[in-house]
């Protein structure tokens, strides 16, 4: 038994990277606002002793007539206890007290909005400007609903976007946090910020928003303790930003016209996987319009418009046979897996379509993030069921996927595969020159699905012959009838990390002539070889073939540079 951990992006999430990629000259107007860190009682005077139960923080107000417990008057939403005011119980506050807003056995009203406006000094807005509103705000388990930061029109939800869908407020500029909620009370303040601008003639106006509203767009129950809506409030601050921000990050890196999967500015180094002979063009967008950038082979170099600051992002490329095994990115109906080049056999029994399901775990089906364990990554459920729905299949059956591979060549074929159900299995991973398994077995060897665990295969294999090939997956043992597979990758063993020119021919030439057109001179590629001609968007330009040793384009190219791919030889051209 064969067992083998890998990765295929490697992540460098140190958030302190954003002091390297990122400078403000900053000027800090937290001055401006009042009671800022909730540490003033309701006369405005440095708060001292224990709990403070108040409804208003001194210099902030609602938006609504809150009052504690219970009442009967009229314009009055009565919050059903006294737990609200200024406390000290909770992690990771500035000072000695934080605000909390709570009740119990009541829905809050649909906006719900705690507030300051900046007023003008001295007859003055705040100049113009970029500037950082932030805050700190716990919110405990099962009560997040619409709990936010605003500053004018822009909010930063506490949560991630997935926490949010029927919930939101028209006329709101969204971001997220991502944070997760607290397992318990007291628990650990996290921040949040938003960047605005303002003209000098503005008032800025800030807080925090909330309600009762569920994700759904439901009303929470209304009979809990504490209420849904409920948070934990400390340290704002208000700074302005420099005029310029000196930034060498990145907004958008893009691999032939495809943004890179899971690209964040932060993140420095990627793995791409491509076709094999296909070409790598990379294009790059920095955040800051004035920063500069270059493209050297694999590598991205960010210079900040000042010059202070450079930050390299870097593509690690794999060539593989195998791209196809995903389906596209298709899901839902038309997701079988039969239909993008998978099998399945019982005996010598082609199964062809077998039933779709439209459950989480149908049979031979694609799926995206529908998983915990299989979070950010494209899976294929495989299953061994006798049930008709799945197709009457049994342990005999054997999942199968084509691959053409050349004789005397070194490949290594490598996947992801996890247990679905909590049963024991081991599966029969192997190279079989057909598809059921009953040909010639170039290797096979046993795996241990563990549930819900991600491990990985490899496999490597040199063909005597040139033909296509089966990766076959069979049932070995155990109880347990679903599979989950992902990441199938085939490479020459060489070939992982190579870059596309290492794939070129030695006998093939491309050039310019003096009237700026593309000429291809060559000998080892045949008539009607297709010749494409990309910009560095990865935009087509040109499509074409090869029509003899010497093929001339007429097509003059505009100065710039530009990638020309003649069958999988692939050279970089500039034209002046």
């Amino acid at each position: 038994m064969k067992r083998k951990s890998y990765f295929i992006f490697n992540f460098l999430l140190a958030a302190a990277l954003l002091l390297s990629t990122s400078i403000f000259a900053q000027v800090d107007y937290t001055s401006r606002v009042v009671n800022s860190s909730f540490e003033l009682n309701d006369l405005g005077e440095t708060h001292t002793g224990g709990v403070l139960r108040v409804i208003e923080p001194f210099g902030w107000s609602f938006n609504h007539n809150f009052a504690i417990n219970t009442g009967v008057e009229p314009d009055v939403v009565y919050l059903g206890n006294n737990s609200q005011g200024l406390n000290n119980d909770t992690g990771n506050r500035d000072g000695n007290y934080n605000f909390w807003f709570s009740g119990q056995n009541m829905n809050l009203p649909d906006f719900v909005e705690l507030s300051q406006t900046i007023i003008p000094e001295e007859g003055d807005y705040l100049p113009a400007g970029r500037y950082l509103v932030s805050c700190r705000m716990e919110i405990i388990t099962d009560k997040i609903t619409t709990q936010r930061l605003f500053a004018n029109d822009l909010v930063q939800y506490f949560g991630a976007e997935a926490d949010y869908d029927l919930n939101l407020t028209p006329g709101e500029i969204n971001s997220y946090a991502g944070h997760a909620v607290s397992t318990g009370n007291p628990g650990t303040m996290k921040d949040l910020e938003v960047i605005i601008t303002l003209d000098g003639n503005t008032p800025l106006k800030i807080g925090v928003r909330t309600n009762s509203v569920l994700k759904d767009g439901s009303p929470s129950a209304a009979d809990t303790n504490p209420i849904y809506g409920w948070f934990k409030l400390d340290y704002f601050r208000l700074i302005k930003l420099s005029d310029t921000e000196i930034d060498a990050t990145l907004s958008d890196l893009q691999v032939n016209g495809n943004t890179v999967a899971n690209f964040d500015p932060f993140v420095e180094e990627y793995t791409v996987i491509l076709p094999a002979g296909s070409a790598s063009v990379i294009t790059a967008t920095p955040t800051q319009e004035e920063a500069s950038h270059q493209v050297v082979d694999n590598t991205v170099i960010v210079t900040s418009s000042n010059g202070e600051v450079d930050k390299t992002y870097t593509i690690n490329f794999i060539y593989s046979l195998t791209t196809d095994w995903n389906g596209g990115g298709i899901t839902g109906a038309g997701s079988e897996a039969y239909n993008f080049g998978w099998r399945t056999f019982m005996g010598g029994t082609d199964l062809g379509a077998v039933p779709y399901t439209t459950s989480g775990s149908g049979y031979m089906r694609y799926m995206d993030n529908y998983l915990t364990y299989g979070s950010g990554r494209r899976l294929l459920f495989l299953r061994w069921d006798a049930q008709a729905s799945y197709g009457n299949l049994d342990g005999t059956a054997v999942h199968s996927y084509p691959m053409t591979l050349e004789a005397d060549k070194t490949y290594k074929v490598t996947f992801d595969y996890a247990g679905q159900n909590d049963g024991p299995l081991t599966l029969r991973a192997g190279i079989n020159t057909e598809r059921n398994n009953s040909g010639t077995s170039l290797i096979s060897e046993t795996y241990e699905c563990v549930y819900r665990v991600w491990n990985g295969a490899e496999l490597i294999i040199t063909p005597t012959e040139s033909r296509e090939y089966y990766l076959t997956i069979a049932r070995e043992s155990g109880d347990e009838i679903i599979f989950s597979f992902s990441n199938l990758i085939t490479t020459h063993e060489s070939g992982v990390g190579t870059t596309s020119q290492e794939l070129a021919h030695e006998n093939t030439v491309i050039y310019l002539n003096a009237d700026k057109k593309v000429v291809v001179s060559t000998s080892d590629l045949a008539t009607h070889t297709p010749l494409v001609i990309y910009n560095l968007y990865g935009q087509v330009i040109y499509q074409g073939f090869i029509t003899g040793n010497r093929t001339l384009l007429d097509h003059s190219l505009s100065a710039g540079v530009y990638i020309v791919k003649a069958g999988n030889h692939i050279q970089k051209i500039m034209v002046p």
